[in-house]
């Protein structure tokens, strides 16, 4: 489709598209919309009398895919230190599949 178009109709949709994003960033936006609403509908249900908790915006649930402010890693794991925590993962698997197991046993 890019090579059918102009460059200035690609130019027209680009800044179309800083208007009125279109693809992803509005699809984000649109969940980041939903997610907000049902946050403060709980809050609204599940408060108590007398607290205010502070209200959510969309903003508040757009994700941030580039470097957030002020992220530094601050360490990698090892190999090893990996396969711990896989093995730990499988352990904890295992023993919930073991404990179902033994709890589906009829009579």
């Amino acid at each position: 489709m890019l090579d059918k178009l102009t460059s200035e109709q690609i130019s027209e949709w680009m800044a179309y598209d800083s208007i009125d994003p279109i693809g992803k960033h509005r699809d984000d936006y649109g969940w980041a919309m939903l997610c907000s609403m049902v946050y403060n509908l709980a809050l609204d249900i599940y408060v108590k009398k007398g607290e205010h908790p502070k209200r959510t915006t969309p903003k508040d649930f757009m994700p941030d895919w580039g470097n957030p402010k002020g992220y530094t890693e601050t360490s990698t794991q090892s190999v090893e230190e990996q396969k711990a925590i896989l093995l730990q993962l499988a352990r904890s698997h295992n023993k919930a599949m073991k404990n179902r197991k033994g709890n589906n046993k009829h009579g």
